[in-house]
């Protein structure tokens, strides 16, 4: 194996994380706190800002799938926890 590409890790905002944990447990009983190896957005704008990342469900866990499905639930979710 060759790498061809290395993100730094980055932490996210407690300041951030902390109100989608809370509002997302108004809405479902478990809220887990995940650690991601994701190379997106976040990483990118972390050298310039604070970051959050909110994970959402996605049929049979196909994450990094086009076209990704989710339930009518699983959808509405995290609109709902981020209060808008």
């Amino acid at each position: 194996w060759e790498t061809v590409h290395q993100t730094p890790a980055v932490i996210c905002s407690r300041r951030l994380t902390l109100p989608l944990e809370n509002a997302a447990k108004r809405h479902q009983r478990e809220v887990p706190l995940l650690t991601s190896g994701a190379g997106h957005d976040a990483a990118a704008l972390a050298a310039i800002c604070p970051v959050a990342m909110l994970f959402v469900r996605c049929k049979g866990g196909q994450r990094a799938r086009v076209p990704r499905v989710s339930a009518p639930a699983s959808s509405t979710a995290p609109t709902r926890a981020a209060g808008t």
